[in-house]
């Protein structure tokens, strides 16, 4: 297989999955290997989505036979657009979302309706109004969680909590990204672990680590949605706090959200000529981000499992970051990555001012090799493709057993 594409999947030891109903579509039975399948976007230059990233790494891997992936994807555009509001046209653009669902189901006639999002409260809302119309046309439903607000946290509203309580019910396999994951959606939401599978992000990696020079500044790479949870406002604290750390980095900043204003400021002002924002990265440009740096920087108050994180191990870039999440499954500290303290300028100065001395030495090369044979090892793509397919015909299968 060759490895092209981005895309998240590595399948949990094997179990049997939940019997779901015959698949009928107006009293005939639905062509089998057609997925209609959610996504904020299918443009990475326009969107800051890892679920983008996953879903057309999915479509180009159905498209090439070598992936050995010969299921056919249907997107279906859902969420919200960067930089776009929550008015009166967001409101109506909704609506116009669930029209456009029912008759992409209707004309494409899918076997399984895999629906992707964050256990988050205005996606947990949306996504149940979306699996209630797959289940209208006895569907089988696949219900992707990328991380969430509510994934360790059950939802304080009563309400959003028995919607998403009837979403988990009536999904026939619902994906988590990491087995810390899996514990907490059995628990929190009471779910039959029987129908919880854990497939981790992947991507494609180079056979060989990049050798980064080990001179000059520090090179930082930002990359990713500029918005609270991803914790910026630490690292302009900390560039702001550090004079002697000012002149030791160059910062790179890729991504939009709502902080991006105010984050881009904090740091053009502290940094000069030594910080620039370059938008949104996608395909070409991020590649070169990435080749560029030495780090990433991600310390972020609350993830499930960043696709950037994967993507820059991939690519030889040591990761600086907090322990959110399933990160902590992914990261060793001072092995493959500098693991920091969440929401602690402190803790992130000296992760930086480590790898500043980590460079001079060598000593990063090291961790980047370490972060590369991770990927390579354990997220690397062709297997991941395969064992989703290996998902959704166990699903078809039981589907057309009853």
């Amino acid at each position: 297989m060759r490895a092209v594409g981005q895309i998240g999947l590595l399948m949990a030891p094997k179990q049997r999955l939940p019997a779901v109903k015959k698949i009928k579509f107006q009293n005939e039975d639905v062509l089998p290997k057609t997925v209609v399948m959610t996504t904020p976007s299918l443009n990475p230059n326009a969107n800051v989505s890892g679920i983008s990233s996953v879903v057309s790494g999915l479509i180009f891997a159905s498209q090439h036979p070598g992936l050995a992936f010969d299921w056919m994807i249907s997107p279906a555009i859902v969420g919200k657009r960067d930089r776009q509001g929550r008015g009166v046209l967001w409101l109506v653009s909704q609506i116009a979302v669930l029209i456009n669902f029912f008759s992409l189901i209707r004309r494409t006639r899918p076997t399984i309706v895999h629906i992707n999002g964050p256990l988050s409260a205005l996606a947990i809302l949306r996504d149940w109004a979306l699996i209630r119309m797959a289940k209208f046309f006895e569907l089988a439903v696949i219900y992707h969680l990328h991380g969430g607000t509510f994934v360790h946290d059950g939802p304080p509203s009563g309400l959003i909590r028995r919607i998403a309580l009837a979403s988990l019910d009536e999904a026939s396999v619902i994906i988590v990204l990491s087995d810390l994951e899996a514990s907490s959606i059995a628990r929190i939401y009471n779910t039959n672990p029987d129908k919880i599978r854990v497939l981790r992000n992947a991507v494609r990696t180079a056979n060989e680590c990049p050798v980064k020079p080990t001179g000059g500044r520090l090179r930082v790479l930002s990359i990713g949605r500029l918005s609270p949870e991803k914790g910026l406002s630490v690292l302009c604290d900390a560039i702001e706090a550090d004079p002697d750390l000012r002149d030791q980095l160059q910062i790179r900043m890729h991504g939009a959200g709502d902080l991006e204003a105010e984050i881009t400021s904090r740091l053009a002002a502290s940094l000069g000529d030594a910080f620039s924002f370059e938008g949104v990265a996608g395909g070409k440009k991020k590649s070169e981000a990435y080749a560029w740096a030495d780090v990433v920087i991600m310390p972020s108050l609350r993830e499930g499992l960043p696709m950037v994180l994967l993507e820059s191990m991939a690519s030889g870039v040591v990761p600086i970051t907090t322990s959110v999440g399933s990160i902590s499954e992914v990261i060793r500290d001072r092995s493959n990555g500098v693991m920091i303290e969440k929401g602690s300028p402190q803790s992130l100065t000296l992760g930086l001012h480590q790898a500043v001395e980590m460079k001079k030495t060598g000593v990063l090369h090291d961790l980047a090799m370490n972060a590369h044979r991770t990927v390579q090892e354990t997220y690397s793509l062709p297997k991941q493709v395969q064992l989703l397919g290996q998902i959704y015909t166990e699903i078809i299968k039981g589907a057309t057993a009853k």
